[in-house]
């Protein structure tokens, strides 16, 4: 049974992204949600208290799927891996027209939760861990702690995908942030704060 109120929860999200990919936030009803998910407007209030409430946790859906996939990054190549899972979150997000990815960010800012910031979602905990492994390795100097750069390397990525949305036409933000990323390891192995 929990099983399949995850699959719901899912499909749910899943159905919203699309709609509102066609659509636009603004224009999503809950009912449209529902009828194109095949569930009753009560299992989406099973799920969600709100439109909004499900809106933040559609940003969570790339957490689902890294959860899944953790086991495919190298943990003897911390660097490569946290390269890997910073570019994979720029991937996941851009891959969305960048006006819903602007809706995305407009409802996470006025909410109260601030679901997508916590540092307990699987990709703050990846970033975190794999960071922690480049210091034990030596890969970044040992003057930055593992919360500085965890939450730099976060902040920057977030910093570039909110850029891009600003200037979607301008920007190649996969490529830019590639090339930014291993400026910052190079920074972060050598310089002292």
């Amino acid at each position: 049974m929990l099983y399949e109120r995850h699959s719901t929860k899912d499909k749910i999200l899943e159905v919203a992204r699309k709609l509102a990919i066609e659509k636009g936030l603004d224009n999503l009803t809950i009912r449209e949600i529902c009828k194109e998910a095949g569930i009753s407007v009560g299992a989406f209030y099973h799920h969600f208290v709100s439109k909004e409430e499900m809106v933040e946790d559609s940003f969570l859906i790339y957490d689902n799927k890294l959860y899944s996939k953790l086991d495919q990054y190298d943990k003897s190549k911390p660097l490569a891996s946290l390269k890997k899972l910073l570019m994979d979150q720029v991937i996941f997000v851009s891959s969305f027209p960048y006006q819903l990815v602007v809706e995305y960010y407009r409802a996470i800012l006025s909410s109260s939760s601030k679901k997508a910031i916590d540092e307990e979602r699987t990709y703050y905990r990846a970033v975190d861990y794999f960071v922690g492994l480049a210091i034990e390795k030596g890969e970044f100097s040992s003057e930055y702690t593992k919360d500085y750069l965890t939450n730099y390397f976060i902040k920057h990525v977030r910093g570039n995908l909110i850029h891009w949305c600003m200037n979607p036409n301008n920007i190649n933000v996969v490529e830019q942030t590639s090339f930014e990323i291993d400026q910052l390891f190079y920074l972060f192995k050598g310089l002292k704060r």
